[in-house]
């Protein structure tokens, strides 16, 4: 009508009456738009409808789920034994499921206590999906590089603990000065240890360690030589 009334071919009042006619029209659509039209205010994938067909909706009520899935957030619970070994910033290669697809995600956050119900801390990382191939919700783990620990076997027998009560082995330096070796257990049980802290080039003393002290001078002898009447000299 708008082109028409421009060319002349209909009058002002006819333009005048389709022009309400069309306004009032819009005004309906938009009325009704807003009923029943659902708008999101990001663009994203729907990874859940909370609603069927036929059902009732209220003002203020989820209807469903929408998801920017280009980076996703995975979420692990670490033990407090593996923890130490996560850090902000670190990469890590992330399995899928039982497939063969891999990701690559970045440590984001980790929470700096423990779940009071599962015990373990929750590190989160965010994992890119510029291919849209990872959906929400799956399974997946992950690996990371971790550094190369050189740990000694020892019998539990040559444990001992200093006046700060600290575990540790008594050894002897290439000096002959003893000396009192503070050591991190690994893994134990009740004959063996796997610990680490022992300095290298060093005789572990096993045997006698509770009667030499930190920074005492000792001088080594073949075992050979170690009998009744050296003991009783020494």
């Amino acid at each position: 009508m708008e082109y028409l009334y421009s060319e002349g071919a209909v009058s002002e009042s006819q333009f005048d009456v389709a022009k309400t006619e069309y306004e009032v029209a819009k005004a309906d659509f938009e009325a009704a738009s807003k009923l029943v039209e659902l708008r999101t205010p990001i663009g994203g994938t729907i990874t859940s409808i909370n609603v069927s067909v036929g059902d009732y909706v209220y003002t203020g009520q989820q209807v469903a789920t929408v998801a920017m899935i280009d980076n996703l957030r995975m979420k692990l619970g670490v033990s407090a034994n593996d923890v130490e070994f996560f850090n902000t910033g670190d990469r890590v290669a992330v399995h899928i499921g039982s497939s063969d697809m891999m990701a690559s995600g970045e440590v984001v956050t980790m929470a700096g206590s423990a779940d009071p119900d599962t015990r373990t801390f929750r590190v989160e990382l965010e994992v890119p999906n510029p291919d849209m191939n990872l959906e929400l919700g799956i399974t997946a783990g992950v690996s990371l590089p971790l550094p190369e620990i050189t740990a000694h076997k020892l019998t539990a027998g040559v444990f001992t603990l200093n006046d700060d009560g600290q575990l540790g082995v008594m050894t002897v330096d290439v000096s002959g000065i003893v000396r009192f070796n503070k050591v991190t257990v690994l893994d134990s049980d009740a004959d063996w240890a796997y610990v680490t802290g022992l300095p290298e080039r060093a005789l572990l003393i096993s045997v006698g360690q509770e009667f030499v002290s930190d920074g005492e001078t000792v001088r080594a002898v073949p075992e050979s030589a170690v009998g009744t009447d050296a003991a009783k000299a020494s």
